[in-house]
């Protein structure tokens, strides 16, 4: 256990022998580096100014591209070397106020969601190397999408919109809604690609709202079997394991239970 006083932090990301997390405050966001079995602090980075206090644990902030660790720190993206923790390049997002970021597994493709403050904002395909803007595509809801991940042609992402919220799957070339991948859900809906497959997941949801679903045409192959139901969420996937969170009388838990075979792709 790693105890960091106040804020939020990322989804830790795990590149070569570190783990690498977001930690966000009112007074900015910093890039970690940490030891994986310690989580000692091993390197820190200024990443972002402040306009992001926020960082959600259902969004991805990191993504390698182009050969180096990409940051979406809130209005700004940050190139950093891996082997020196050095800002390499700085990517302005104007107005931006949360983002997101997502590669895919050989580090050629670099995609990104931001909004501003109402939630207004785009869906962007950026130059993995020097971040420049390739293509963009209008979004709205109430924050940046979350980026569940990158595969083949495509991108899935999740977006609360106030009352409800869904999860799609984007081409990667314009951005734009793949027909026939949409799913609704509640704004706590979110999805995630590990080990070939994607996995949907709402909080507070039953076994139809957990599954794990085809990574291109989004059609489910199994449900996850949470024992408690609504009651649990999962909250990290393996191809082993489903790791999730369990609400009881006395507390609260992380439990696992094994990965369906149906969903091993």
């Amino acid at each position: 256990m790693r105890r960091f006083g106040s804020g939020d932090i990322s989804i830790p990301f795990a590149v070569g022998t570190s783990v690498w997390a977001v930690l966000a405050t009112s007074s900015g966001e910093t890039l970690l580096r940490m030891n994986p079995v310690t989580l000692t602090v091993t390197g820190q980075l200024q990443v972002g100014g402040g306009s992001f206090q926020s960082a959600a644990n259902r969004d991805n902030h990191l993504s390698i591209a182009g050969g180096a660790l990409w940051v979406a720190g809130g209005d700004r993206l940050v190139r950093v070397s891996l082997k020196t923790m050095k800002a390499t390049r700085v990517v302005t997002l104007p107005g931006a106020f949360t983002s997101a970021i997502a590669g895919n597994a050989d580090g050629s493709l670099l995609i990104v969601s931001e909004a501003n403050s109402g939630g207004l904002g785009s869906l962007q395909r950026r130059d993995p190397v020097s971040g420049a803007l390739l293509a963009s595509h209008q979004v709205i809801g109430v924050t940046a999408p979350a980026l569940g991940g990158v595969i083949d042609s495509g991108a899935w992402m999740a977006e609360p919109t106030g009352m409800m919220g869904y999860v799609e799957r984007v081409s990667t070339a314009t951005l734009a809604a793949v027909p026939g991948t949409s799913v609704a859900g509640s704004n706590g809906i979110d999805v995630a690609l590990a080990d070939g497959v994607i996995w949907v997941s709402q909080q507070d949801g039953g076994p139809g709202d957990n599954y794990c679903a085809n990574p291109v045409t989004g059609r489910v192959l199994a449900p996850i079997p949470l024992p408690g139901r609504e009651l649990d969420s999962p909250i990290a996937f393996t191809r082993q394991y489903v790791y999730y969170g369990a609400n009881a009388s006395d507390g609260c838990y992380l439990r696992r239970l094994a990965v369906p075979a149906a969903c091993r792709a």
